[in-house]
């Protein structure tokens, strides 16, 4: 490998037993001679490294290296297996061990991270990917209790503020959609966004999954609100609960001379005509 000189580096886990496990993870992709690329994608914009750790989204100041902001605000508490509580612990790491394998190599729809200049776009709220279906954990005595980071049927999508007209400001929430509700944007309550919006011309175009059908939805960049929708595709019995392949793809648009280019991870690629709001092809 080439020498490199580091110009400054961050510490980016939350708990010292996420760091502990995640260099057990990373030692044995290095013994299996495995490439393991992470799936968390930083992002430079206007002086400010945008990054995601485990648990949340990160605004590093390029020049110094010194944590800015973080999203969400909310201070952490406990211990990185905190959430298992009743578990053996043991037990309780194995879990967080693979949701922390989980979170930093595969899942690209949490590693994604778009901008237009103005703010940062991106997934959360998103549960984890599994193909237990059970909802709920057994307790000592037979307790029941819900299970922590179970797969969801709705998220959010996250819109940060990094700057208002010439000045900057320190990730300010623009706006928040999706959720039971639909929060800011009642119209999408109950969404399933597959992966980080394509910002152009003050639109987004976000890839997401509505009653076990793929849409392309267009949003308003500044207040989240919903321009216009087209269907893409069906995935019938095959939804987002029980696909965890598809849960982590991270579908997100592409766009080239009018046309859009939608992956929907189903089995299919649909390009759309933005001028004409049509199906071009698929």
């Amino acid at each position: 490998m080439p020498l490199l000189n580091y110009r400054w580096q961050v510490r980016v886990a939350n708990y010292p037993q996420d760091e502990a496990l995640v260099k057990k993870l990373t030692k044995q992709f290095t013994s299996q001679r495995m490439p393991a690329l992470p799936s968390l994608q930083p992002l430079v914009v206007d002086g400010v490294v945008l990054m995601r750790n485990a648990d949340r989204l990160l605004g590093v100041d390029f020049e110094s290296g010194k944590r800015v902001w973080d999203y969400p605000w909310a201070n952490l508490s406990g211990t990185a297996t905190s959430r298992f509580a009743g578990q053996a612990p043991s037990a309780a790491l194995s879990m967080r061990r693979e949701e922390l394998k989980q979170r930093l190599w595969d899942d690209a729809a949490y590693g994604q991270l778009s901008s237009d200049g103005q703010a940062v776009y991106f997934v959360d709220d998103l549960g984890f990917a599994t193909s237990n279906r059970s909802n709920v954990t057994v307790l000592a005595r037979g307790r029941l209790r819900s299970s922590p980071g179970i797969p969801k049927t709705h998220n959010t999508l996250v819109a940060l503020a990094l700057r208002s007209g010439e000045k900057r400001v320190e990730g300010k929430l623009r706006w928040l959609i999706g959720g039971v509700n639909g929060e800011d944007e009642p119209k999408l309550a109950g969404v399933f966004f597959l992966g980080a919006p394509l910002p152009r011309d003050g639109k987004l175009y976000v890839l997401a999954e509505v009653n076990s059908e793929i849409r392309l939805i267009v949003l308003d960049a500044e207040t989240g609100a919903l321009q216009w929708y087209q269907q893409l595709a069906h995935v019938d019995d095959r939804n987002i609960l029980v696909d965890p392949g598809r849960r982590l793809a991270g579908a997100s648009p592409s766009y080239a001379g009018g046309v859009l280019v939608c992956p929907t991870s189903a089995g299919a690629v649909v390009a759309v005509d933005l001028a004409r709001r049509c199906l071009l092809w698929g």
